[in-house]
């Protein structure tokens, strides 16, 4: 994956002079070159699962849920009675 990444960068190095479309084409052209159909399917799912996530997830930040009450219950604080005088 890093080497892929690797190349990516380089690619985009070389390329960032051109127009965007153009840009866009050779990423296209470099990976039908340097992956198999299979290993394309595989980034494209991780890409996919990934953008589901939110930036926390992605960065390993985020925080795992408490295991305390289920959400809208919260426990009532009983409340004492006035005393008469």
């Amino acid at each position: 994956m890093n080497r892929f990444l690797a190349g990516v960068a380089k690619l985009r190095e070389r390329v960032k002079h051109l127009e965007p479309v153009q840009q866009h084409q050779a990423l296209r052209t470099y990976l039908q070159e340097n992956t198999s159909r299979r290993q394309r399917e595989q980034l494209f799912g991780r890409a996919f699962a990934d953008a589901l996530k939110s930036p926390s997830q992605k960065l390993g930040t985020a925080k795992a849920p408490s295991g305390g009450r289920a959400r809208g219950s919260k426990k009532r604080r009983r409340t004492r009675k006035k005393s008469r005088r």
